[in-house]
């Protein structure tokens, strides 16, 4: 009796343990088997420009480096006007969003300094390099506090685009033109260089300059590409100045609900897809100026008098800049200085209009 009672426990304790391993086994499977993160992806821009493909790019890698735990759908310009995405971020609306910092003034105050009248004499590769080397050293900490920065893009320069009959060939002509400006540093640099800044979202703009709302846009040539306006835009004067800045931002929550090792995957795509998505913008203004070309468009310099004259134009800007910022307490003499230096070590020999820390 007691033989078999033994037994019987044995059997029990064997029976008991073999439940635990399939238990573990069956948890381990419905751990594996868990359904992959999906990320609702949100962008304003149209499927072709500059920033659409990298963006692809992006996912794609993300999903392949998680193993497809982490997949995503990309939705373009169906969630509001550019101005709304960083909320879209924010609140979760979108768990992904591509962000165009100045279209919310005042939000990223330091930001602005990449806006500030740079040259033309670098390659977007190398300013979005540099805005990401400025994030990297925390000047940009408190405004994007709200979210997870995935990766920071710059296009640079910003050009003279206009409409028919309204070329600029001397710096006196943009006198009294309606140009288009995006955001609050832009609207400052036509109003000093003599234009009417009038603000508008960027679909609108081909419309505008079509009627004749508008006399032109100042935007890289980029805009061109994105948004085919070969036929509209008749002429573009090259002056080389400031620049457009982008963000992709994540859902903070989202992010700091995902695995370690999806997150460090995360991490380590930022500084890359800074830099690829300005190689995108390097390709797209090749192309813009190729389409204006094709289309019969001009092209058109500044002669070398009316650039110094610009850089004049432009230069107190700088000061009153680093002044505001200053006073609210932001450091931004240190920044432009620092800006400065990372072109100036990354082989821009004038990093700025107007000015030299």
């Amino acid at each position: 009796m007691r033989k078999g009672q033994t037994l019987f426990k044995s059997v029990s304790i064997f029976g008991l343990f073999l439940c635990f391993c399939m238990a573990l086994s069956l948890a381990g499977s419905f751990q594996a088997e868990a359904a992959p993160i999906k990320l609702v992806i949100a962008t304003w821009e149209p499927p072709k420009a500059s920033l659409a493909q990298p963006l692809r790019d992006w996912l794609k890698e993300l999903e392949e480096r998680s193993n497809g735990r982490v997949i995503g759908e990309i939705s373009y310009g169906a969630m509001g006007p550019p101005p709304k995405y960083y909320d879209l971020a924010v609140k979760g609306i979108a768990h992904v969003t591509l962000v165009g910092v100045p279209y919310t003034p005042g939000r990223f105050p330091l930001s602005e300094v990449v806006q500030l009248p740079v040259t033309g004499e670098m390659s977007c590769e190398t300013l979005s390099k540099a805005y990401w080397e400025l994030y990297r050293k925390g000047y940009f900490d408190q405004e994007f506090k709200d979210v997870k920065v995935l990766c920071l893009m710059c296009m640079v320069p910003y050009d003279l685009n206009m409409s028919k009959g309204r070329d600029v060939l001397r710096l006196s002509d943009i006198k009294g033109r309606k140009i288009r400006a995006s955001g609050a540093m832009h609207t400052r640099i036509i109003k000093a260089l003599g234009g009417i800044p009038v603000g508008m979202s960027a679909p609108e703009i081909p419309i505008a300059m079509q009627k004749g709302t508008i006399d032109g846009n100042f935007v890289g040539v980029t805009f061109i590409k994105a948004f085919r306006t070969e036929n509209i835009t008749k002429s573009v004067t090259k002056i080389g100045i400031s620049s457009m800045v982008f963000g992709l931002v994540m859902n903070k929550k989202i992010y700091n609900e995902m695995p370690d090792d999806i997150r460090a995957i995360v991490d380590d795509l930022g500084p890359k897809y800074s830099a690829v998505g300005g190689v995108s913008f390097d390709k797209d203004l090749h192309d813009g100026f190729n389409l204006l070309k094709g289309a019969g468009g001009k092209i058109y310099q500044l002669p070398p008098a009316d650039m110094e004259q610009l850089g004049k134009l432009v230069a107190p800007m700088w000061q009153e800049w680093i002044a505001e910022k200053e006073a609210k307490g932001l450091p931004g003499k240190k920044i432009v200085a620092d800006l400065y230096n990372i072109l100036k070590g990354m082989g821009v020999q004038k990093p700025f209009h107007g000015y030299k820390p």
